[in-house]
C-alpha cells in the first residue's frame, strides 16, 4: 500500500472517531435532557398526589375504636384472626398486656416506562425491571376504657426495592392511609358479630 493509501485511511480513520466521539456526546444530552424530563413529571405527578400530613392526633384517631364489652380476651382473639385472614403471622400475643403484633410479607415486580427503559438500556444500567419487597408489621393493643375496651392498630411498611438506579433503596413508613384502618375495623367488627351469635 503507497504511503498516499495509508495517510488517507488514517485521516478517514480519525475524522470517523471525531464525528463518532462527538455523535455519542450529542446522545449523551439528549440522554439526559429525558432524563430531567421524567424527573420532572415524576415529581409533579408525585406532588399532586401527595396527601395532606396528618397529626398525631388525627393518627390516633384513625387507628382507635372502642367497643361496648369489657371481654378484651375475646377481642384480642377476634383482632388476631382478623390478621391471620389478611395473611399476616402472629410474633407476639399477650392476653395479659392486651397486645398482639404480626407482620406479612409481599413482593411486587415494577416495569419501567420506556424513557427509563430506554435510557437504562443506552447507559448499561440494567433490566427494566425492579423487585420490591415489603413486611407490613401490624400491632393491635386492646385495654378496658371504663365500661368499654378499646381496641388499637398501629402498622408500619419496610419496604426495599432491587433494580433501581441505586441498586437497594429502603423506605420506612408509617401506613396512615384512612380505608386500611376502616377496612380492618369493619372485619373486626365482622368477627364481633359473628362471635355474638355464635356463628
Amino acid at each position: 500500500m503507497s504511503i498516499k493509501k495509508i495517510f488517507k485511511v488514517v485521516v478517514f480513520s480519525l475524522f470517523t472517531a471525531s464525528v463518532a466521539s462527538n455523535l455519542s456526546g450529542c446522545a449523551q444530552a439528549v440522554m439526559g435532557a429525558i432524563a430531567v424530563g421524567q424527573a420532572n413529571s415524576a415529581q409533579a405527578k408525585k406532588a399532586a398526589n401527595k396527601k395532606p400530613e396528618l397529626t398525631q392526633l388525627q393518627i390516633r384517631q384513625l387507628q382507635t375504636r372502642s367497643y361496648e364489652t369489657d371481654d378484651t380476651n375475646k377481642l384480642l382473639q377476634t383482632a388476631l384472626s382478623v390478621l391471620q385472614d389478611d395473611g399476616f403471622v402472629v410474633e407476639n400475643a399477650d392476653s395479659d398486656v392486651g397486645l398482639l403484633s404480626a407482620s406479612k410479607s409481599l413482593k411486587e415486580t415494577h416495569v419501567d416506562d420506556t424513557g427509563t427503559a430506554f435510557l437504562k438500556g443506552a447507559l448499561g444500567l440494567g433490566g427494566v425491571t425492579s423487585e420490591e419487597f415489603s413486611t407490613v408489621q401490624a400491632t393491635v393493643t386492646v385495654a378496658p376504657y371504663g365500661k368499654e375496651t378499646r381496641v388499637r392498630l398501629s402498622v408500619r411498611l419496610t419496604s426495599m426495592e432491587f433494580g433501581g438506579f441505586a441498586g437497594a433503596d429502603t423506605k420506612y413508613e408509617a401506613v396512615t392511609d384512612p380505608e386500611y384502618y376502616q377496612d380492618f375495623f369493619a372485619k373486626l367488627e365482622k368477627g364481633i358479630f359473628i362471635e355474638q351469635q355464635g356463628l
